[in-house]
């Protein structure tokens, strides 16, 4: 069950019985709050825990995406340097080659 459902469910507990305590007796009905807020304070830790994993976890693929996104760039510049040294040879050669036909 996600968390939305036992919030809900636990809502219209609460409203089941405040219904109740108009017509039944007091001691049910505070046993009753006080059993569903324990429940409240109980999904409400779990929320936290939750929050705080997730937290966690996104840091953590932060840190991953910083990692691959410099390796990548480190790759691309490698390949960007073997490129533009193929360029220039192929500029030096063009350019003995256009000096042979001036002849």
């Amino acid at each position: 069950m996600n968390v939305e459902m036992e919030i809900l469910d636990l809502q219209l507990r609460l409203q089941a019985l405040e219904a109740r305590s108009c017509t039944g007796g007091r001691d049910a009905v505070l046993a009753g709050l006080a059993t569903a807020r324990a429940e409240i304070v109980e999904v409400r830790s779990g929320v936290g825990r939750d929050f705080e994993i997730l937290t966690f976890e996104i840091a953590r693929l932060r840190e991953r995406f910083d990692e691959s996104c410099k390796a990548s760039l480190a790759e691309t510049m490698t390949m960007l340097e073997g490129l533009r040294f193929q360029l220039d040879d192929l500029g030096l050669r063009l350019d003995r080659l256009l000096a042979k036909d001036d002849f």
